[in-house]
């Protein structure tokens, strides 16, 4: 095997979009300019007045012979990272083809980007603890920086957002998981019983779908989408249904997947008969509420409902890709439908020029959160416009849109958002045109099939019986491990400070408290699907809270270090275990059956 199928291997292991690109490279790269001698001169002088901080991520431009690469790893501390950005893939190929590079590639803080700087270049960074990273910078490297100045530029700016969207979007994974596992449980009678939205699997084989959601165009679309709900499905989403009801439109499906309060506002006091609720556990409970058994859900992505199904001999429930967005969702749900065209109606993903950002019958108004400055947004291709204003969280969603329907070869997209933002893939077609690009053809009622597919499918998922029995196991879990946890922490607590010293490693008292710790986490290794669940809720911020304060305790004795670190572990899952016990108490009140004593 030649030294580049051995390095290529490797690559593939840790970065297989940056692999595929270079083996499909031609092996003549574009040259610096410098000999080798000369880049590795001005790789010394670059590295000579640099400081490279710790949980720094730095974005290097260019790739070369690789000499600055490996010069940097030699400095670099343990706990921060490089990405190196190379827009020719040939030039890595060359590299690679030189000689065993292995031990460059599998460096834990190298990252590697290659060829054009897409969302795929950056999955490389899905291998980085990205809440934990301090310094983002771009460090320009001379010689490669200097090949294509304007394109490494764009890989710098890309870089920045990309850090930038996943910090927001691992910071709410771990903010809000609280959040997320209190919505679950209060959800759980009514949304553990309702059908999977796998009972609708190909019942509109062929249809149309709409769907409608609540950017600025919504208020120039509500005529058309009446006409279309007499030929076409149509979904709307969470922040359009108001809209849509007020219009005199009875949406057949509504989506909503927001855990916050602020997701009710668009159905509190607009009626809600007619329209199915396709939803998700951790939506907000008062939405459920309001739908009462006019419910279907997507759960696989659920811890909870995940273990319910599997121990009630159920497979796991249906997943919809969000991205984020609510609307996103629609994608997979047209497919499992069996719906071959989806029209988009207030799709806008940007804002208008004066700001605005949604239709104005929608919540945003209420909390006149509606606008943003235009001059802050990034401006991209529009439908009509040459340039339209695209303010950073909805250039997410262009983006994980635009993913979507590319994984839909099969299906056909048009956009009617006269002022919105262009998405590849998705033609753009004027209210006016629309009805004939949804072959405008009277159909029987939808909600008759949604009626027919949910009582001669599966039904009522399980039974109360069956969830209490399930919560009342995972009850038992959760005072077990917070028995254990509390137990661990006060033993630590209770350690005088003299234990810190190295002469009473194998006191006692200290191998007692780190056996306490040991149990603690018997406990949990040996239910990994319990623990699963418990570190999807509060436990999920707490664990956090503590890598942090762990990474604080490195100076003192080796024993002493590892048992404060015990310390900190333990109370996280004490202060997780309380937070779930509690639920789990009103979630089996709720279901009828008594709560264990405390």
């Amino acid at each position: 095997m030649s030294s580049f199928d051995i390095n290529l291997k490797a690559l593939r292991d840790r970065f297989p979009v940056a692999a595929r690109r270079i083996e499909q490279a031609s092996a003549s790269a574009s040259s610096t300019g410098y000999t080798n001698e000369e880049i590795g001169i001005l790789a010394d002088l670059w590295l000579a007045d640099r400081r490279w901080s710790s949980q720094g991520i730095y974005c290097v431009s260019g790739w070369c012979d690789g000499w600055h690469v490996e010069a940097l790893l030699a400095v670099l501390p343990q706990d921060a990272w490089i990405l190196v950005v190379e827009n020719d893939p040939a030039v890595l190929r060359r590299w690679m083809a030189g000689a065993d590079v292995r031990g460059v590639l599998g460096d834990p803080r190298l990252l590697v980007g290659v060829g054009r700087p897409d969302e795929a270049f950056f999955s490389c960074l899905d291998e980085v603890p990205i809440l934990d990273v301090g310094e983002v910078l771009p460090v320009v490297f001379a010689p490669g920086y200097n090949r294509a100045p304007a394109e490494y530029a764009t890989a710098f700016t890309e870089f920045a957002r990309q850090v930038n969207t996943r910090r927001k979007l691992w910071g709410t994974a771990v903010v809000d998981a609280p959040l997320w596992q209190s919505n679950t449980f209060a959800n759980l009678a009514r949304l553990a019983a309702a059908p999977d939205v796998a009972a609708l699997s190909g019942a509109f084989a062929g249809w149309p779908m709409v769907l409608v959601s609540a950017g600025p165009s919504l208020d120039e679309s509500l005529e058309f989408v009446r006409e279309a709900s007499r030929s076409a499905l149509v979904v709307a989403v969470n922040s359009s249904y108001r809209a849509v009801r007020h219009a005199g439109v009875i949406p057949h499906f509504v989506l909503a997947a927001d855990p916050r309060q602020f997701v009710a506002m668009g159905f509190r006091g607009v009626a809600v008969g007619g329209s199915w609720l396709l939803t998700t556990p951790i939506v907000n409970p008062e939405v459920v509420a309001m739908f009462e058994d006019r419910c279907l859900t997507w759960s696989g992505s659920n811890e909870i409902f995940t273990e319910m199904r599997r121990r009630c001999g159920l497979p796991v429930g249906t997943t919809l890709v969000e991205h984020g967005t609510v609307s996103a969702c629609a994608v997979d749900l047209a497919a499992l439908l069996g719906c071959d065209r989806v029209c988009l109606v207030g799709q806008d993903l940007a804002v208008r020029t004066d700001g605005r950002t949604h239709a104005v019958d929608t919540f945003y108004s209420d909390l006149k959160l509606n606008a943003v400055d235009p001059g802050k947004c990034r401006m991209l291709s529009g439908n009509t416009l040459d340039r339209v204003p695209v303010e950073e969280k909805l250039y997410v969603y262009l983006k994980a849109f635009e993913q979507l329907v590319a994984r839909m070869p099969h299906m056909r997209f048009c956009n009617t958002a006269r002022l919105g933002a262009r998405i590849e893939g998705v033609d753009y077609v004027p209210l006016a045109s629309a009805p004939a690009w949804l072959g405008m053809v009277e159909r029987i009622d939808p909600r008759a099939i949604i009626e027919r597919a949910v009582t001669s499918g599966p039904g009522a998922t399980m039974t109360a019986g069956q969830i209490l029995r399930v919560v009342g196991r995972l009850d038992v879990f959760a005072r077990e491990v917070l028995a254990a946890a509390l137990k661990a922490a006060s033993m630590i607590e209770g350690l005088p400070d003299r234990y810190a010293s190295e002469n009473y490693r194998d006191a006692a008292p200290v191998r007692a408290a780190i056996q306490s710790a040991r149990d603690l986490r018997k406990i949990l290794s040996a239910q990994p699907r319990d623990t699963a669940i418990l570190e999807a809720g509060q436990t999920r911020l707490e664990l956090y809270r503590c890598r942090r304060a762990q990474k604080l305790i490195a100076a003192g004795a080796e024993h002493w270090v590892k048992i404060m670190r015990e310390r900190e572990y333990a109370w996280a899952m004490a202060e997780g275990a309380w937070f779930l016990v509690r639920r789990l108490e009103e979630s089996i009140r709720t279901l009828g059956g008594v709560p264990n004593p405390r």
